[in-house]
């Protein structure tokens, strides 16, 4: 129950973002389809512009619809529930999430993914608060750092024991030996108005998944938080 009011925290904060992610799509529909009514009436109206701008309506209405199933899926209220589960596309559902926040830091996101990793059994949901966390975390960091460009790198990959690995590194200042240390202790923050669950939160899902989590200094110049989930046995089914 803490981890959906944190997720509705959440929400509430990227709120103005998310705004203006649905409206750039419901603004370019209704401009292609008030282009599409002024040349109909016209009565010389080009049929192959007609249906370039009716398949434009149509991939602008996917894109907005795409934000609210995201936004749905994110706040329901659910039993946990574990699932094969692609890594991979849970971490491009989560930057899709949180590019608006991107933009308005002025934050470059990158993210480097290997395509042949297994499934995990996880709760999608929750997997999916710990990505965002992490990168809203990373990007906050990257834009108050004093490096020449903030930027936050997304790998995913296999860890030396065959396990699935994902980290999220900033190019932030970091923080010191003690502070990653203490760092997923409940109310642990270095941000001003900063609640101190997130962090402790999301190592208590990784651990309920069977997995762990670990913080250390990026190559990017920043802070790394990394975690691990075992494959489902077996490999892809």
């Amino acid at each position: 129950e803490l981890a959906r009011v944190l997720r509705l925290n959440t929400v509430g904060e990227m709120a103005a973002g998310l705004a203006h992610e649905i409206n750039q799509p419901l603004s370019a529909i209704m401009s292609f389809a008030r282009g599409c009514e002024r040349r109909l009436r016209s009565g010389n109206a080009r049929m192959d512009e007609i249906f370039a701008a009716l398949a434009a309506i149509g991939e602008q209405a996917e894109r907005s619809s795409n934000v609210i199933r995201r936004l749905r899926r994110f706040l329901a209220r659910e039993e946990a529930r574990l699932e094969p589960t692609d890594i991979n596309e849970l971490v491009r559902e989560s930057v899709a999430l949180v590019g608006s926040d991107s933009s308005a830091r002025g934050a470059r996101m990158e993210v480097d993914l290997d395509p042949a990793l297994p499934p995990i059994a996880a709760d999608p949901v929750q997997i999916e608060q710990v990505m965002i966390n992490l990168l809203r975390n990373g990007l906050e960091a990257a834009a108050s750092g004093q490096g020449p460009e903030a930027s936050v790198v997304v790998r995913s990959g296999l860890g030396d024991s065959g396990e699935v690995e994902v980290s999220v590194s900033d190019s932030g200042d970091g923080v010191d030996s003690g502070s990653v240390e203490g760092m997923f202790e409940p109310f642990f923050t270095t941000k001003k108005d900063g609640l101190g669950m997130g962090l402790s939160i999301s190592r208590s899902i990784i651990e309920s998944h069977g997995g762990r989590i670990w913080a250390g200094a990026a190559e990017e110049g920043g802070l790394r938080v990394s975690f691990s989930l075992e494959p489902i046995a077996g490999g892809k089914e």
